[in-house]
């Protein structure tokens, strides 16, 4: 499943509670295969309980090293827990794909469907063509949630690097808003995924020195400091 140098880099990422690095290519090419397996006969892994053992360890490898990414990691430790996060949860999005076309939201209050999770750790592994790769199963994909849908497809855009498209989407929907006459934790997660729509555009207008559209969301000085403050505020509305 890996070639040499993606092994490489897979053993370098951080030694983790119930998990070696060292045999972490060969588990997850086990994994791989015995999901695909799965796949083939049309069996779901509740229907076996090995697979299903199978399957809550690799949501177990995409959970903590996704954590390790926000949390700890630096340098190049980083790249290879985001690459390792990225991988796992590539392989969850594969396995649950028929979850979302059955009508379950990529885009959760508390979570994000692991279809999502894995381009954008891609990124942050500064694999570019494992991006484009993940972010496959999202073309096309729409949802009735506007504001979500915009984060969903600008994912998309940057993941495959059709950077102008999250622009003109952004100047198209500009004054898109929060409904705040449903339940009040969906305008919430609303308003804390249109911050990180927000945060995707302004990195985008910075990198090709564009102009920023103005959306109907607080604009900070950097990019990063809306992603933190989608975190900060998650955080104190589950504290």
């Amino acid at each position: 499943m890996f070639d040499a140098a993606t092994a490489e880099l897979i053993r370098t990422a951080p030694s983790l509670s119930g998990v070696d690095p060292l045999t972490l290519p060969q588990e997850l090419t086990r994994i791989y295969s015995d999901l695909a397996v799965l796949r083939l006969k049309g069996a779901s892994p509740a229907d076996d309980p090995n697979q299903l053992h199978t399957l809550n360890r690799l949501k177990r490898i995409a959970d903590i090293y996704e954590g390790a990414v926000d949390t700890g990691a630096e340098g190049d430790a980083r790249r290879a827990a985001a690459f390792v996060a990225a991988t796992a949860h590539q392989l969850l999005g594969r396995v649950l794909v028929a979850g979302y076309e059955a009508g379950q939201s990529l885009l959760e209050p508390d979570a994000i469907h692991p279809s999502i999770a894995a381009p954008l750790l891609f990124l942050v592994a500064e694999q570019n063509a494992d991006a484009r790769e993940a972010a496959r199963s999202l073309s096309g994909i729409r949802i009735e949630n506007r504001l979500r849908s915009a984060v969903l497809e600008s994912i998309f855009d940057l993941a495959t690097e059709r950077f102008e498209s999250i622009l003109e989407r952004a100047t198209r929907l500009r004054r898109a808003r929060v409904n705040v006459d449903g339940l009040w934790i969906t305008s919430a997660a609303d308003a804390l995924y249109g911050l990180c729509w927000s945060g995707i555009v302004q990195l985008v207008s910075h990198l090709l020195g564009q102009p920023f559209p103005q959306l109907e969301f607080l604009r900070f000085d950097t990019p990063q400091q809306a992603f933190e403050q989608v975190v900060t505020r998650n955080q104190r509305s589950y504290s």
